[in-house]
């Protein structure tokens, strides 16, 4: 029988001194596409959000207060912490939840949380026909999905505040463009 021998000390260098070249020129790479999906993955979910927004604003038109009852909230925002704010003016993006300006999107979209009348079974009456999403999760960077949609019966716009965390894109901005590395989609209005 012969006498095996494991890897001697110069075979042992020449290995992990390779591996570490590999691993060195490897990492950027893989970083590189971690931060494209988390990139494709935000645009994919403010779009759903922005479409699932828009239907329930098509849904509950016809049941939107009178102009001097409720006001309908300025903002719905998902789970997950609130960004900050860049110099360019994203404040507004930023509320908490209060009930009154600011609701839960979950409220809206998911569990019907605010207490819309239900959709009829048959007829095309108006009502909440959802849930419009399977579920609401916080964006690529744990932070919270915000909406300006509001129930306001205009542009739906739905915005994340991107991998620098800080909400660039001003509220209220001709076009509603993203600014800086936010990641916005803008629907017309659903009516």
């Amino acid at each position: 029988m012969r006498r095996q021998h494991g890897f001697s000390l110069a075979e042992t260098t020449v290995i992990l001194s390779a591996m570490t070249i590999l691993a060195v020129t490897a990492a950027p790479t893989v970083i590189d596409y971690v931060s494209q999906a988390r990139d494709i993955k935000a645009s994919g979910d403010v779009q759903v959000l922005s479409h699932a927004l828009s239907r329930l604003l098509f849904d509950v038109t016809k049941l939107r207060p009178s102009a001097g009852s409720v006001q309908p909230p300025q903002m719905l925002v998902g789970p997950g912490d609130p960004a900050t704010a860049a110099e360019a003016g994203g404040e507004a993006w930023l509320a908490p939840v209060d009930g009154t300006s600011v609701h839960a999107m979950g409220e809206h979209l998911f569990t019907n949380g605010v207490g819309y009348p239900k959709r009829p079974a048959f007829g095309f009456a108006k009502g909440w026909n959802g849930p419009y999403v399977d579920g609401l999760t916080t964006d690529p960077w744990g932070r919270r999905y915000s909406s300006n949609a509001g129930l306001a019966w205009g542009t739906v716009v739905v915005l994340s505040a991107g991998p620098n965390g800080a909400v660039e894109t001003p509220f209220r901005g001709e076009g509603h463009r993203a600014v800086g590395d936010d990641v916005v989609a803008v629907i017309g209005n659903p009516r």
